[in-house]
């Protein structure tokens, strides 16, 4: 050890910037001498950040970020959901912020953050714990989906399934994790029995029960995807609802268009970094006219401006191309869906199996 401290600081910092986070945690804890370097070290913790992670947009403090983001690493390299769902704000704030900063590029390969979220998110017990976790799921899960105990944190958890943006929608077979009441189970046969272990639970059918509840859409609610306080802030369970049933047709579509119209929504957190749609290349609306605005009728040079000022009037950031789908339940079925005899006010709805329409 003496021979390593006996080198220069540069030559320590070469070496040090070619550990990991996680690997430079350890070393620092080996000496005092090596802490006291390495603690403190902005130079140091930013060229190991900036190798792992994208480059911010403005100045952080390097090693508390760092720091940070290798204990959220640690979590989800964890194999236990239980220590996964105890950290659930914890890695939505984190998430968040790795979202925020990731770059801009729309191809995500050029995204250290998203890449990274990637990796971990092909983990099955980071998706249980993380992403089903609302309350969607106590309707729908199995032993491995279990809904947070608070409302905030079903609410976080539908957050991160919108932000991961490809909808979970078959639940695994249900083996010793599901249970049939007792008085249900009476009324079944022992091959039906067997269907319900066996089976995926198909989540877009509970989803579709929330999106049609015409309970959901109040003053209140601003009539759309709001909590019911008024206060305009966003109900993520509601989106989740929506984004499963959207995903869903959106699946069925790409299927009876024989691979006309592509798969969407089926890479993990692509398009959930602010600001990284791009808007396709706009050509000039006039190919063929002379350039001279003398030369140009108008009404024409009015509608050109208009365009060429579009993405200028935008203050959401959403100009561009987009494919647009539409879906929607017979108004018969939505009719007895929610005003059939015998539902009481705070019922939960039944799963909706029936097939909708949809276009694009």
């Amino acid at each position: 050890m003496a021979s390593l401290l006996e080198l220069s600081h540069e030559l320590l910092h070469c070496i040090f910037t070619s550990l990991s986070p996680t690997e430079l945690s350890v070393v620092s804890r080996t000496c005092k001498d090596l802490n006291s370097y390495i603690s403190g070290n902005k130079l140091l913790h930013k060229d190991i950040y900036l190798q792992r992670y994208d480059q911010p947009k403005s100045d952080i403090n390097w090693e508390d970020k760092t720091h940070e983001l290798v204990k959220l690493e640690k979590i989800l390299e964890s194999p236990k959901r239980q220590v996964k769902r105890d950290a659930l704000e914890f890695v939505t704030s984190h998430i968040d912020y790795l979202l925020d900063t990731s770059s801009t590029d729309p191809d995500p390969g050029n995204s250290l953050n998203i890449q990274l979220l990637q990796t971990f998110f092909a983990d099955t017990t980071n998706i249980d714990a993380l992403l089903c976790s609302s309350t969607l799921f106590g309707r729908v899960g199995g032993e491995n989906q279990i809904p947070a105990p608070t409302e905030e944190l079903r609410q976080m958890s539908a957050k991160i399934h919108c932000m991961y943006g490809v909808p979970i929608d078959e639940i695994p077979a249900h083996h010793e994790g599901f249970s049939i009441s007792r008085r249900n189970s009476l009324q079944l046969s022992p091959s039906s029995c067997t269907r319900h272990r066996t089976r995926p639970r198909l989540t877009h059918t509970f989803a579709r029960s929330k999106v049609y509840d015409l309970r959901q859409y109040t003053e209140a609610t601003l009539w759309g995807p709001f909590l019911n306080d008024g206060s305009q802030r966003v109900d993520w369970e509601k989106v989740e609802a929506i984004m499963i049933v959207l995903g869903y047709n959106l699946k069925e579509f790409t299927k009876r268009s024989d691979g006309r119209f592509p798969m969407l929504w089926d890479e993990p957190f692509l398009g959930a970094t602010p600001q990284s749609f791009v808007s396709p290349h706009r050509h000039s609306l006039f190919p063929n006219k002379a350039s001279h605005c003398g030369e140009i009728e108008p009404e024409l040079l009015r509608i050109r401006e208009l365009s060429m000022d579009l993405n200028a009037l935008d203050p959401y950031g959403v100009t561009g191309t987009w494919l647009r789908v539409v879906c929607f339940l017979d108004f018969n079925d939505l009719y007895a869906f929610n005003f059939s005899p015998g539902l009481k006010q705070g019922d939960l709805r039944p799963p909706i199996d029936t097939e909708e329409g949809e276009f694009c």
